[in-house]
């Protein structure tokens, strides 16, 4: 989970743009 969440925050800051992607990587 926390490599998962380091990726996305590196690749990109704008978590709040990418929240579905970010909501969907999360549940996998």
């Amino acid at each position: 989970m926390d490599k998962v969440n380091i990726f996305w925050f590196r690749r990109d800051l704008r978590l709040e743009d990418n929240t579905g992607l970010h909501h969907a990587l999360i549940q996998g």
